[in-house]
């Protein structure tokens, strides 16, 4: 029976041998992509299946899911469209060649579902040379006849699950599936729609900005809080603005407004109306299949020009004063106040307007899911009284996460460096699991650097040296196991945040006038 044992572990460690060189060839061999996969594999890392759980009737959710998420259409506001369409003056249609579209298709993730049309990524990217005329004549068309096909403008709405067990329909995020075809199509209008406003856009709008990610825009709200809190009498007051369905809420009518008012070529804003109006959507849920809904409000979550167009519709609206800053990373929105002598008046007045703006927008606040933290350090100060929006009070919070990072109320990092921790101890075990195929140390190191390192060290230039002694030596603790299993020392977290910060503060001298402008 021992040797039977023997033997079995025997060939299972040869097999594990063999499949470990095999990664090693792809990985030296530059091949990525198969070789991330083996790795996976390695490490029993499994794509997880979603499976929505309903009362037993798929359909009958399906459909109740399309109804809510298009809950926003009140009106096609068609009237108002016919003028804006009328003030617009003729243009000529930017140019689409075949090099772009071949282009397009050559950076297509052939991994990516297709939509409704069945279209699939890997056959556009594989036959990109042979396609590319053919497509480049219909996207040209497109855009000269300022018009999509109702087959291109067909999504079927995939609900995916925001907490582990949604308890409403508001749980579920859709996010659409739309024709890789079209898809390709919005990433050249996106780059003539950035072209045309990148002089116009919010300066604290972070997000689609040349140069800038989450992280300016944390360090952007942090400088300015320590800033005002090194004076005295002096504390700030951070709204964390919370929007149902954002991208369901664009109206067209205002979209094409406000991409005039930027600027925008007008032959692209009516595309864009194009695009935004007659969309046909249904719901799947697991094999179920909603009837489809027409909508003339929204931009799909999930098509490629949503986002920009929600910071377009936006933009409008920011900082007019240097006493409350509204910084905009796409959807997620911070009102931070910096407070004088206990006198609110200029931030609650401010965060009346922006709710007031809302309204007018047709944008949804989500007051339950909106929250504020205040940063008071002074003595004896008093209990400070909650906003309220929509006749709702706002609750105060000792922490908020806001674009991955938690901020607390005494800007000390401890939940955050909490979270960081455990994700690290998480990862350190997948290491572990690598180890058991005896992976060298170089292909050890270099998972290291993209599984774990990238957990540690996100966003770290706006906490890591406000971190305690205490915290510090415990990402230090991670670091130093990983050493440990991957058999070769990585660089501490101290001089790699140090090399982060050094590199971020070079790219920053180009943000010093913006600076002094706010």
């Amino acid at each position: 029976m021992k040797a039977i044992q023997k033997e079995i572990r025997q060939i299972t460690n040869d097999c594990k041998q063999k499949y470990k060189w095999q990664i090693e060839v792809k990985m030296r061999g530059n091949n990525l992509k198969h070789a991330w996969q083996g790795m996976y594999t390695m490490i029993g890392k499994e794509e997880k299946k979603r499976h929505i759980v309903t009362n037993g009737d798929d359909q009958a959710f399906a459909n109740e899911l399309n109804g809510f998420y298009a809950r926003f259409e009140t009106s096609d506001f068609l009237l108002e469209r016919d003028a804006i369409r009328q003030q617009l003056q003729y243009g000529t249609p930017p140019t689409i060649t075949a090099e772009d579209v071949r282009r397009v298709f050559n950076k297509i993730d052939s991994k990516k579902a297709p939509g409704p049309d069945q279209i699939s990524g890997r056959v556009l990217q594989m036959c990109s040379e042979q396609l590319s005329l053919i497509f480049c004549q219909l996207f040209q068309k497109s855009l000269d006849t300022q018009y999509i096909p109702k087959a291109w403008k067909s999504s079927l709405i995939v609900p995916v699950p925001k907490v582990a067990r949604p308890a409403d329909l508001n749980d579920y995020r859709p996010v659409a599936l739309t024709s890789i075809v079209v898809k390709s199509l919005e990433r050249i209008v996106l780059r003539h729609i950035l072209n045309d406003v990148q002089c116009n856009i919010d300066p604290l709008q972070f997000a689609y900005r040349n140069k800038r990610s989450t992280d300016d825009a944390l360090l952007y709200m942090l400088h300015n809080i320590y800033c005002h809190l090194n004076k005295p009498k002096r504390y700030v007051r951070v709204l964390f603005i919370d929007f149902s369905s954002a991208f369901n809420t664009i109206r067209p009518h205002i979209m094409m407004e406000r991409l005039g008012q930027l600027g925008v070529n007008p032959n692209i804003i009516r595309w864009v109306e194009s695009f935004l109006t007659e969309r046909t959507q249904c719901v799947r849920v697991n094999e179920a299949v909603s009837s489809p809904i027409m909508t003339n409000t929204g931009s799909p979550q999930g098509s490629v020009i949503s986002p920009v167009l929600f910071t377009l519709y936006t933009n409008e609206c920011r900082s007019i004063t240097p006493e409350h800053l509204t910084i905009k990373f796409v959807d997620d929105t911070a009102i931070v106040g910096l407070i004088l002598d206990s006198d609110e008046t200029n931030y609650r007045a401010w965060v009346d307007q922006f709710a007031d703006w809302c309204r007018s927008s047709y944008l949804h606040l989500n007051i339950k899911k909106t929250k504020e933290i205040i940063i008071d350090y002074r003595i004896g100060s008093q209990p400070h009284q909650c906003l309220v929006i929509n006749e709702e009070d706002v609750a105060i919070v000792a922490e908020y996460k806001y674009l991955g990072t938690i901020i607390d109320n005494k800007l000390q990092w401890n939940s955050n460096t909490d979270t960081v921790y455990k994700k690290g101890l998480q990862r350190l075990h997948f290491m572990r699991r690598l180890r058991q195929f005896r992976v060298d140390s170089d292909m050890m190191l270099l998972f290291y650097h993209s599984f774990v390192e990238s957990t540690l060290l996100f966003c770290c230039v706006a906490w890591y040296f406000s971190l305690s002694v205490t915290n510090k030596n415990r990402l230090s603790k991670i670091v130093n196991l990983a050493s440990k299993v991957a058999g070769k020392k990585p660089d501490s977290m101290a001089i790699t945040c140090e090399r982060r910060v050094l590199k971020k503060g070079r790219k920053t001298v180009a943000y010093v006038p913006l600076l002094q402008m706010l």
